[in-house]
């Protein structure tokens, strides 16, 4: 597949890169406040942006706005609709869009690709990102726009208000997008003081290429330039370079000191699940055995995660529904249960498993919190 990728033309690398993405999945980062790959979403068919996908794009940034939220920390909030608009009228090659079946935008990243007309735009928006530039500033101020080979990111939202996924899918899916375009020998540029977004890209391979601390600022509100370049390295290494690190060989190194001594995976949570009012059954499961803890206390674990107000991460609203009607409630059958999440049968069966694999994760740190 390497070998088809080198002699492929940029539609059919494309394709082959969203391949290789979705074959090794399981090596991408799981449960990330930003980016969810554990869960597989097929977007809709991919298509450029469109005149008519800007309302839309502005709808989705106006509604995603939060403290919470990374949109951008280069560009003051009042000004995300501006840039938008000019963005779409000077760079409309700069934005990357996952639709859903139906062609809607469900989340998309914006900026501009680099070169001597585009400078100005930048120094407008975000006038500290010329400093993370000074090396090239003089060849970028004469690269004239048709020799662009780097785009610098300065806007990403995701569907925040999406009825079935959550932010952190749908932005491993734009992730997921944006690496699929950046494969056929370009370049990108992020920057962030984030520290969650820091590693979800020391992760995916981005290599740090110089920092600036914005003015009146504390030294963890420094700015680092990120950049993943295609121009010098072919996909395939990369993608090997993400195995090597992420893989059984590279585990010791990512591993914490503070790991759990038991990690509950989906199989295990639904066991957990099944077993809930069986008594002391439930103390008879491996991890529970490992772990030293009384049925009653993993029950009540379970009850209150399943009732709380607020999800704990990466559980969503919809999968303590699911978990409550199936393992609660325990009144329906499947068939009714999917009608009533108004779901097929098949994507409720799709849904119920991420659901137990996001309370898996919930479970591991929380029962590791009540270990004997």
């Amino acid at each position: 597949m390497a070998e088809q990728f080198r002699l492929a033309d940029v539609r059919q690398q494309r394709g082959i890169a969203a391949h290789i993405l979705e074959l090794y999945r399981e090596f991408l980062p799981s449960a990330h406040a930003y980016a969810d790959f554990s869960t597989a979403l097929n977007p809709g068919v991919h298509t450029p942006f469109r005149p008519e996908d800007l309302d839309s794009l502005q709808q989705l940034l106006a509604a995603a706005i939060s403290p919470t939220n990374w949109q951008s920390e280069l560009v003051h909030a009042q000004e995300y609709s501006a840039l938008l608009d000019d963005i779409a009228r000077y760079s409309p090659e700069g934005i990357c869009i996952v639709r859903d079946d139906s062609g809607g935008p469900l989340a998309f990243c914006a900026g501009f690709w680099l070169h001597g007309s585009s400078l100005s735009m930048l120094d407008r928006y975000a006038p500290g990102i010329l400093a993370l530039l000074s090396d090239e500033q003089a060849t970028l101020r004469t690269l004239p726009r048709e020799l662009t080979d780097t785009l610098c990111v300065l806007l990403a939202a995701v569907d925040v208000r999406h009825p079935l996924y959550g932010p952190e899918e749908l932005g491993a899916l734009l992730m997921q997008q944006w690496l699929v375009e950046m494969t056929s020998g370009l370049r990108g540029i992020m920057i962030t003081a984030d520290p969650q977004l820091k590693g979800l890209f020391q992760s995916l391979g981005f290599q740090r290429m110089g920092h600036i601390k914005l003015n009146d600022t504390e030294a963890e509100n420094e700015l680092t330039r990120w950049e993943l370049d295609f121009r010098h390295q072919t996909f395939d290494k990369w993608v090997k370079e993400i195995i090597r690190q992420t893989g059984p060989a590279g585990l010791p190194a990512l591993i914490s000191r503070n790991e759990p001594r038991a990690k509950v995976d989906g199989s295990a949570a639904k066991q957990i699940m099944e077993l809930l009012f069986s008594g002391d059954e439930i103390e008879q499961l491996p991890v529970v055995q490992t772990l030293g803890l009384r049925g009653s206390d993993v029950r009540n674990c379970v009850q209150n995660m399943l009732t709380a107000n607020e999800a704990p991460y990466p559980l969503t609203r919809l999968d303590q529904s699911i978990l409550r009607a199936v393992y609660l409630q325990r009144n329906r059958n499947k068939n009714q249960l999917a009608d009533d999440f108004h779901m097929s049968r098949t994507t409720f069966y799709r849904h119920s498993l991420q659901a137990l694999e996001h309370m898996g994760h919930v479970l591991t740190q929380a029962l590791s919190g009540m270990e004997s």
